[in-house]
């Protein structure tokens, strides 16, 4: 009775094992994902609908089919915003996709990020998150970059930003 069991029992962790094994990109790159545009879409008191237009640039050599992702962004190292889509996209082959995606953000965190502009020539960002593939998981991504505010000492120059 002893070694039936025992039997079972691998057989459903062996099993467990190939099913896990099927879900995994397995050779496949993360996409670069950047930010191209930012607008502010709306909001009520509490809480801020922000627009995000991200750039997916895929490194592989296959497309990526692409479910939706969910990400996460922070400013000055603080949390900001955060979002999710369920956008279907396929991206080629080292091929590029622009997302429209939606963040939120609420009445706390903006009032923070507002207070923390005196004390910034700059906004620092970190765009995170994780892209959810047709039938092999997920694949993280994670962008950093810097917004370089006008110095008003210096006349009317513009902003620079390094993505």
């Amino acid at each position: 009775m002893i070694p039936r069991r025992r039997a079972l029992l691998s057989a459903a962790v062996a099993g467990l094992l190939a099913a896990a094994c099927a879900s995994v990109p397995i050779g496949l790159e993360a996409p670069q994902v950047s930010l191209s545009d930012v607008s502010l879409q709306g909001g009520g008191l509490f809480e801020q609908r922000i627009g995000l237009v991200l750039r997916v640039v895929n490194p592989n050599r296959r497309a990526l089919a692409i479910d939706g992702m969910s990400f996460d962004v922070e400013l000055n190292g603080k949390k900001f915003a955060h979002g999710v889509s369920d956008r279907a996209v396929t991206i080629p082959g080292l091929g590029e996709a622009l997302i429209d995606v939606t963040a939120v953000t609420s009445l706390g965190d903006a009032l923070r990020q507002l207070g923390a502009f005196g004390e910034h020539r700059g906004v620092a960002y970190r765009l995170s998150g994780k892209v959810l593939m047709s039938g092999f998981g997920s694949l993280p991504f994670e962008r950093k970059g810097e917004v370089s505010l006008p110095d008003p000492s210096r006349g009317s120059g513009g902003a620079t930003s390094r993505f």
